[in-house]
Parts: C-alpha cells; sequence; structure tokens
C-alpha cells in the first residue's frame, strides 16, 4: 500500500518529468491528477490533521471558485463533505470543473443533481455575486451552514466571492499551503483548510451602523433585535449589549410600561461600567442621570410630577423624529398633568376624576362661572370630572400661585389655553381627523414646558428643569467613524 511519503515522492518525479502520468498538457497537471488519483484519502487526513475545524453536522453547502487546478476544491469537499457544492469559473476553468465532477461524483458522494457549477466573466465582480444570490434562493438548498472557498479562481473572481461571502453572511475557507522552497509547486502534505469568520461578525462596523441608524429613528424595538444579533456574533460584543440594553429601556419609556423600567435602568447601568467605546463624560453623566431617574417613574402619587416630565421628554423625542401628532398628544398630556397635579397637590384629598368641590373653599361654583369662556359644558355648571380647561379655571378661581405665575388668571388668558389645547383634540389620535403641523405641536411643547417650569419653581425650587431636560433627552450611538455618543 503507497503512503502518503512514498506518494508524494512519485509526485515529485512526475513534476520534475522524470515520471511520465496521464495524458495531461503539463507535468503540474500530470502530478495533481495522480495524487488524486493516488493520495487523495492520505492528503485529506493530512489537511484535517494541520486544520481547525469543527463540523457540526448540519446540511453544510459548498461553494468554490475554482481557476485551472481541481485540487483546491476537491481538498475542501473531502474535508467538509457537503451536502450540495457549487463550483464557479471562469473560461480557464471548464476543465477543471470536469475533473472536479469526476472526483465528487458518485456512490458515497454527490450525486449528479447536487452538484452544480457555473461560468462566470472574470473581470465582472458583480456576476459572481449575483450567481452565488440566485443559488442560495434555490428551494432545494439550505441556509443553514454554507461556506464559500475563495481559494482558487483569479484575483478578481476571488474578491469578488468574498465581498459576497461578507454582503449575505457567509462564512469564508482558503486551503492554505507551504510552496516547496526550491521548485515554488504546492506540497500537499502542508495543506490546511482555514475557516475565516466574516469580518462582520468579528468587527461589525457597517451593522453596527445601521443599528444605530434604527436607534436614532425610535425604532428600538427592531434596534434591540440587532443589537441582540451582533453581540451574539463579534468578538467583542459588550457595546452591542450596551446600547440593546438601551434601546430596551428607550422602548419601555416610550410604551410606558413603568414595572419594566427599574430592571431595564439596573442593566444599563451594569453594562455601562463595561462599555468598550469611549464615551464622553458628558454623555456618561447624562445616561447616569436618566438611569437613576427611570427608576423612579412609577404611579405612584410621590412620582407623579417625574411621569409628568416623563412624557415632556417623550414629545421632544416624537417631534425630533417629526411624529407631530404623537408629540402633541404627549405635550397635552404633560399641561393636563401639571394642572391636575397642582389642583389635587394644594387641596389634599380633592380627585380630579371624581371631585369634591367642598375641599376647594366656599363660593367655588361662583367664582368658577365667572370664568367662564363660552364654552358648551360652561352652562352646566362644575362638572363631574375635571377636565384640563376645567382645571385651569379651578385654579384661579381658588386664587393659586401657580396660576398666578403661569398667567392663567383671567377669561382671556383660559380662552387662550382652551384654543392651543383645540388643537390635539382636533388630532388624529384624539377626536378627529386632521394631523397636527409642526407648528402647532412646537407651540404645544412650549407652554407644556413654561408650566413644567412653574410648578417646578414651586415645589422643587432646587433643581435647574432646563439642565434636568436636557440631561434626559434620548441619547443615541456613536455615528460611524466617530467614538463619541450624540445627543439627540
Amino acid at each position: 500500500m503507497e503512503t502518503l511519503e512514498s506518494g508524494l515522492s512519485r509526485r515529485g518525479r512526475i513534476l520534475a518529468r522524470e515520471e511520465e502520468y496521464g495524458d495531461h498538457p503539463s507535468p503540474v497537471d500530470a502530478a495533481d491528477a495522480y495524487a488524486l488519483d493516488h493520495l487523495r484519502d492520505l492528503i485529506a487526513e493530512a489537511v484535517r490533521r494541520n486544520s481547525d475545524v469543527e463540523l457540526d453536522g448540519t446540511d453544510l453547502v459548498l461553494i468554490s471558485i475554482t481557476g485551472r487546478s481541481p485540487m483546491s476544491t476537491v481538498v475542501a469537499y473531502d474535508v467538509l463533505r457537503p451536502r450540495r457544492l457549487l463550483v464557479i469559473h471562469s473560461g480557464r476553468g471548464e476543465e477543471a470543473v470536469n475533473v472536479i465532477g469526476d472526483y465528487v461524483v458518485g456512490p458515497g458522494r454527490l450525486r449528479h443533481s447536487e452538484f452544480f457549477h457555473n461560468h462566470v466573466d472574470a473581470i465582472d465582480p458583480r456576476v459572481v455575486y449575483q450567481i452565488i444570490k440566485d443559488f442560495l434562493s434555490r428551494p432545494d438548498i439550505s441556509r443553514d451552514r454554507v461556506i464559500l472557498n475563495i481559494t482558487g479562481g483569479n484575483k478578481v473572481m476571488s474578491a469578488a466571492a468574498a465581498l459576497a461571502a461578507w454582503q449575505l453572511d457567509l462564512e469564508l475557507c482558503y486551503v492554505d499551503v507551504e510552496p516547496d522552497p526550491a521548485t515554488g509547486h504546492i506540497r500537499p502534505e502542508t495543506q490546511r483548510l482555514l475557516l475565516l469568520d466574516n469580518p462582520i461578525s468579528i468587527f461589525g462596523d457597517q451593522e453596527m451602523v445601521r443599528a444605530a441608524e434604527l436607534l436614532r429613528a425610535g425604532a428600538f424595538d427592531i434596534a434591540s433585535k440587532r443589537y441582540q444579533d451582533l453581540s451574539d456574533r463579534l468578538a467583542s460584543p459588550s457595546v452591542a449589549r450596551f446600547w440593546k440594553a438601551v434601546s430596551d429601556l428607550y422602548k419601555a419609556w416610550c410604551d410606558l410600561v413603568l414595572a419594566d423600567l427599574p430592571a431595564l435602568a439596573d442593566r444599563v447601568e451594569d453594562l455601562l461600567n463595561s462599555y468598550g467605546e469611549p464615551l464622553s463624560p458628558a454623555i456618561t453623566s447624562r445616561i447616569r442621570q436618566q438611569v437613576a431617574f427611570l427608576r423612579r417613574l412609577d404611579d405612584s402619587t410621590e412620582s407623579r410630577l417625574n411621569l409628568i416630565l416623563g412624557l415632556h421628554i417623550l414629545g421632544g423625542h416624537y417631534s425630533r423624529l417629526g411624529r407631530n401628532d404623537f408629540a402633541a398628544l404627549l405635550y397635552y398630556r404633560t399641561i393636563e398633568g401639571c394642572l391636575a397635579w397642582r389642583l389635587e397637590e394644594t387641596h389634599r384629598g380633592f380627585l380630579c376624576d371624581s371631585p369634591d368641590y367642598t375641599l376647594l373653599g366656599d363660593d367655588i361654583e361662583s367664582g368658577y362661572a365667572a370664568l367662564s369662556i363660552g364654552s358648551p359644558e360652561d352652562d352646566s355648571g362644575l362638572p363631574s370630572k375635571v377636565s384640563l380647561v376645567a382645571a385651569a379655571r379651578l385654579l384661579a378661581c381658588t386664587d393659586d400661585d401657580f396660576a398666578k405665575r403661569a398667567g392663567l388668571t383671567s377669561q382671556r388668558a383660559i380662552r387662550n389655553l382652551a384654543d392651543l389645547t383645540a388643537t390635539r383634540n382636533k388630532s388624529v389620535l384624539a377626536h378627529g381627523f386632521k394631523p397636527i403641523d409642526v407648528e402647532s405641536s412646537e407651540n404645544l411643547g412650549s407652554r407644556a414646558f413654561f408650566y413644567l417650569k412653574k410648578i417646578w419653581e414651586l415645589h422643587r425650587p432646587g433643581e435647574d428643569l432646563d439642565d434636568l431636560r436636557k440631561h434626559l433627552a434620548f441619547v443615541v450611538p456613536p455615528e460611524s467613524g466617530d467614538s463619541m455618543a450624540k445627543e439627540e
């Protein structure tokens, strides 16, 4: 039985023209044919020893770029044992395809229907990509594991195949070999199959940019899924994990799922401590302030002011995204929240949903009527539920300090507020079918923040609301080529 050592010795003689083997156009072709005919199993065993390749038993598909020599494709086939094989070749590789077919198709190997081959124009890299994409779209081709062998073919074909693999998220392999220093010919016993990770899987720069764009656009659920996928694949996943956690936190905030906020905030803070990219001190401080703020955001009476501020922050977020109807609704809720909170805070026990007007003092009904603005509800007396405008009238007629600071002390001021908030009532998200324009939404936002500031001056004089609002605005990931996170 021939050994690898004796077989390689005979192969060397064929290369040196000291011995003939078959009718082949060159000694290299003859030597390759001899190796494939007589040393194939021994070479495959040597390559497996030299290689660090783990096969998980999935329905593997091999795509191989081939030039004049069939050797690298046959070696890759022998080591990987795919269930499907596609060979892509240029004009000079047609004979190599015939040879490959002879060695990979047959009993115990591939059936003819499992061996595919395509000719390409070697100078047009787009064709290589399209052939691979079309092949993978076939219903009989599994995408469980696809490996693209870029060893053979010319430089343009191999480069095009590599780009296609990166774009289609395929594994790459390369049959590496040490040439004989004396002759320059390959030494089959030194071959090893290298599996190359997709650069997207290692570094993920482009995918991280796409995920960041989703986060900036407010598509927090999709961004979270993209970051999760990246964190599963990247060699250094800490950055993807961090921004996934931020996406999850912002989504819960936008959805006002208050019960989930503390745990999500803890997750962001934990990952912030192991973040793998530089964040500016200002951005780090902002994220920590957001985490602290959102931990306290719940539906308790003590947290209502924080919740009202949180609504206004969300209004600003939607405004920057151009979603004016959502922004206006949140600004409206901010104004409504400020007025209702002040009324209930200064008259303990009073509830806007079920008002006890005796808690507001004597002759409240006549004071309320004196501030009538001519709306249909004015003739019905004190309302059974206190609306936004009704809360403003009640604050004004109880000589409230907030109403004075906010300028809500006259029929004209209250009518102006009613006209402003009527914009929201006509929105498709309220009672009408008219979309809200940018100017109307911004006017509501300005008024909402004005009322918030007056509340803060009275109840939290030690806090700078302008600074707090700036620090609570959403943070977005760094853009391509920029290591620092951005403010919205």
